[in-house]
C-alpha cells in the first residue's frame, strides 16, 4: 500500500516538473494553469499596466476569455479601445498569462491605453452619442438605448444574486453572492458584508428594512421607532437608549428640566408644576425668605437684601415703625413716642407735622395759613400778615391806617374816621352829608349830587343844558344856556338863550324866543323858521320873509305823490293898534318866485282875505304839492311901525 503511495506521489511530481519546464509552450501545460512562479520568473507580473493589480490565483484562460477584459500582449498595447464595460486585463500569451484586475473598472469601455498613463476608461457621454451609457435607459435616451433592456455595465441584485448587462444591452446570467455577503442596490448594486440596514433581518436585529431613514418604523440601528432606542426620531427631544430616568435625557424622551417632576441632579425638590407658593418653587429649590417668592408665612419677598426697599429681609412688607428707614420717610426709630426725634409716622419733627414741638405756639398739621395756627406754628394774630377766616377781613401786617387795611385788620372803609391815603379826601365817621365831609369821604363840591348852603341845586353831573347847570345853579332864561331836556310847550322851555342882551330882534329875544333878524326882506335873505316860532317887527313898507321846506320824498321843483298835500298854518298875531285891520299882505314864495305862486292871488287887494281871524290876528293856511324851498312872506301895509308873533306848522 505504501509503495503504491509512493508511486503515485512520485509520478504527480514528476509530472509539475515537466509543466514547470515547458511553461511557454501550449503542450507543456493545460492552458491557464500555468504556476505562478513560473509566470513571475518569466517577469508577466511586471508588464500589468499602471493601476492595476494583478491576480496571480485567477484563472487566466476563464477571465481573459471572458467578457469585460482586454488582452494587452507587448504588441496590441495602444489598440485595444472598445465600448464594452472592462474591469480586467491580461498580459502574456499562451499558458503563461496574468490577469490585471483594474483599480477602477471602465463602466463605458476603454478610450486608449497607454505605456506610461495604463488603461484609460471612456468618459460618460450625453445622449445621442449612440451609446446606451449607464444611467440611460429606453425611456430617458431611446436614441442610444433603443431595443436593449439596461445599459451595457449595469448592475442589479436579484434575490441575493448580483447581475449585470451586457455590452448589447441584455442582463447577464446572475450570480450568487459569496457568504456571508449580501447583494445590495443602496449606493450601487454590489455584493456586501451583512450589516444591519442592509434590509435583511439578521441575529440580533429587531428589524431591517434597509434603508437610512429613521422614524418610518425602523430606525438605522435595526430597532423599532420608539422612546429608549438611542435614536431621536419625531416627537422626541432626546433619546440616550437608557432606562434612567434622572440623568440628562428621561424615560420619556424628554430633557430634564425644572421643573418636569423629576428630581434630577442639582434640584432640592421638583413638584413638576408652575407654582412658586407651593413647597417646591418653580426653581426646583425648597422655599425659603429671600428666594423671591411669597410663601404661606411671609408678608412679602422681593429676593434680595436691601432693607430699604418695599420688602425687608426678613419677608416683611416695610411700614413705618419697624425700625428701618425707607423710601419716603424721614426717620424710623420703631417706637410709638409721638414727641420724641421721630414721629409715629416717620417724619423728622417739624412745623406742620400736627405735634406741638418745642418752639412752637401751635400746630395743628395743616397747609391752611388762615386758621387758627398759621403755616409758621405760631396762633393767628391781628397784624401777623396772615388773614384768618371768618375773623379778619384783611391784615397787611403792619400798624399803618391809611392804607387799604385797618390796624384792627378791618379793610379801609368810607365812614371808618381813618382818610384812605389815595382814595379818600376826608372820613369825619358820621353819615351827615350837610357838613365838611361828605357821607362819600369827599370834600363838598359842586356836581356831587348833595346840595350844599352855596348851592342853588346839584343834580351830580356836569350838564349845562339840563335844569341844573354845572355851576350848581338853576336854569333860567338869560344864563346863556339853552336848555336840551325839554320840549316845545313845556315850562321852561328855551327857542333859545343870549343871555342878558337885550338887542330887540337880533334873533333872540329876553323871553328866549327866537326873533327876526334885519335884514331878511328878500326870499334869500330869509330867516328860517327853526322851532316854528318867531317873532318880529314891521315897519312902513318893510318886508319880512322866513324860509320853510316842503318835503314829500321828491326832489326839488318835483310833484308830490299824487293825492299827497302838505298843508302848513301860519298864525299871525299882533299888538293891539286900537282898530281892528289887518296890517300885513301875505306872500308865498318857492324858489324867488312871487306873486304868481300863490292861487288865487299872491297879494290881495284885500290882505286880509281870506285869513281866518284868531285872537289877535289871523291864521293864513297853504297848501302845496310841490317839493321845494318856500318863504313866507309879511309885508307891511301901513304907514306905521308895529310888532307880530309867527307860528307856523305843517301836516302831513
Amino acid at each position: 500500500m505504501i509503495a503504491a503511495q509512493d508511486l503515485c506521489r512520485r509520478a504527480v511530481l514528476a509530472a509539475l516538473a515537466v509543466a514547470l519546464a515547458a511553461c511557454g509552450t501550449d503542450e507543456a501545460a493545460k492552458a491557464g494553469t500555468a504556476p505562478a512562479a513560473e509566470c513571475v520568473q518569466s517577469d508577466l507580473v511586471a508588464q500589468c499596466p499602471p493601476n492595476t493589480v494583478p491576480r496571480l490565483d485567477a484563472d487566466a484562460q476563464a477571465v481573459c476569455q471572458a467578457a469585460g477584459s482586454i488582452d494587452l500582449s507587448q504588441d496590441a498595447i495602444g489598440n485595444q479601445a472598445g465600448s464594452a464595460a472592462i474591469s480586467s486585463a491580461c498580459v502574456g500569451s499562451g499558458t503563461c498569462r496574468v490577469v490585471c484586475a483594474l483599480a477602477n473598472p471602465c463602466e463605458l469601455g476603454v478610450e486608449r491605453v497607454s505605456a506610461a498613463d495604463g488603461i484609460i476608461c471612456r468618459a460618460p457621454t450625453a445622449c445621442g452619442d449612440r451609446v446606451c451609457d449607464p444611467g440611460e435607459t429606453f425611456e430617458s435616451c431611446p436614441v442610444d438605448c433603443g431595443g436593449m433592456d439596461c445599459a451595457p455595465g449595469a448592475l442589479r441584485c436579484v434575490g441575493n444574486d448580483l447581475q449585470r448587462c451586457t455590452p448589447r444591452g441584455a442582463w447577464g446570467d446572475a450570480e450568487p453572492c459569496p457568504v456571508p455577503q449580501v447583494c445590495q442596490e443602496e449606493g450601487g448594486a454590489a455584493c456586501r458584508a451583512s450589516s444591519c440596514g442592509d434590509g435583511v433581518l439578521d441575529p440580533g436585529e429587531a428589524c431591517d428594512d434597509g434603508n437610512g431613514t429613521n422614524g418610518d418604523g425602523c430606525d438605522t440601528n435595526c430597532t423599532p421607532t420608539g422612546c429608549g432606542n438611542g435614536l431621536r426620531t419625531a416627537g422626541e427631544a432626546c433619546d440616550d437608549g437608557n432606562r434612567t430616568n434622572n440623568d440628562d435625557c428621561t424615560n420619556d424622551c424628554q430633557v430634564a428640566a425644572c421643573p418636569d417632576g423629576i428630581v434630577q441632579a442639582g434640584e432640592e425638590c421638583d413638584d413638576g408644576n408652575d407654582s412658586d407658593t407651593d413647597a417646591c418653587t418653580t426653581l426646583c429649590r425648597l422655599p425659603v425668605c429671600g428666594d423671591g417668592f411669597t410663601q404661606a408665612g411671609e408678608q412679602c419677598d422681593d429676593g434680595n437684601d436691601d432693607e430699604t426697599d418695599a420688602c425687608t429681609p426678613d419677608c416683611l412688607r416695610a411700614a413705618c415703625g419697624d425700625g428701618i428707614v425707607q423710601d419716603g420717610e424721614g426717620c424710623d426709630d420703631g417706637n410709638e413716642d409721638n414727641a420724641d426725634a421721630c414721629s409715629n409716622d416717620c417724619r423728622l419733627p417739624g412745623c406742620g407735622d400736627g405735634i406741638v414741638q418745642a418752639g412752637e405756639g401751635c400746630d395743628d398739621g395743616n397747609d391752611e395759613n388762615g386758621d387758627d395756627c398759621t403755616n409758621a406754628c405760631v396762633p393767628a394774630r391781628c397784624g401777623d400778615g396772615v388773614v384768618q377766616v371768618g375773623v379778619e377781613a384783611c391784615d397787611d401786617g403792619n400798624e399803618d391806617d391809611t392804607d387799604d387795611c385797618l390796624s384792627t385788620c378791618q379793610a379801609a372803609a368810607c365812614g371808618d374816621g381813618v382818610v384812605h391815603a389815595g382814595a379818600e379826601t376826608c372820613d369825619d365817621g358820621n353819615q351827615d352829608d350837610g357838613d365838611a365831609c361828605t357821607t362819600a369821604c369827599a370834600e363838598p363840591r359842586c356836581g356831587d349830587g348833595l346840595l350844599h348852603p352855596s348851592e342853588g341845586c346839584d343834580d351830580g353831573n356836569a350838564e349845562d343844558a339840563d335844569a341844573c347847570t354845572s355851576s350848581c345853579q338853576p336854569a333860567r332864561c338869560g344864563d346863556r344856556i339853552l336848555r336840551d331836556d325839554l320840549v316845545a310847550g313845556q315850562p321852561g322851555y328855551e327857542y333859545c338863550d343870549d343871555g342878558s342882551n337885550r338887542v330887540p330882534f337880533d334873533g333872540c329875544d329876553a323871553a328866549c324866543e327866537p326873533t327876526e333878524t334885519e335884514p331878511n326882506n328878500s326870499f334869500n335873505a330869509g330867516d328860517a323858521i327853526a322851532h316854528g316860532l318867531i317873532h318880529g317887527q314891521l315897519t312902513d313898507g318893510d318886508t319880512d320873509y322866513f324860509g320853510f321846506h316842503l318835503g314829500c320824498g321828491v326832489g326839488q321843483g318835483e310833484a308830490c305823490p299824487p293825492g299827497l298835500l302838505v298843508t302848513w298854518s301860519f298864525d299871525v298875531t299882533f299888538a293891539r293898534r286900537g282898530r281892528e285891520q289887518c296890517p300885513v299882505a301875505l306872500c308865498v314864495v318857492r324858489n324867488g318866485a312871487c306873486p304868481r305862486l300863490m292861487d288865487p292871488n299872491p297879494i290881495d287887494p284885500n290882505p286880509c282875505f281870506p285869513l281866518v281871524a284868531i285872537p289877535g290876528g289871523f291864521r293864513w293856511t297853504y297848501q302845496g304839492n310841490v317839493g321845494g324851498d318856500y318863504a313866507f312872506g309879511l309885508i307891511s301895509t301901513v304907514a306905521d311901525t308895529f310888532t307880530y308873533r309867527l307860528t307856523v306848522t305843517d301836516d302831513h
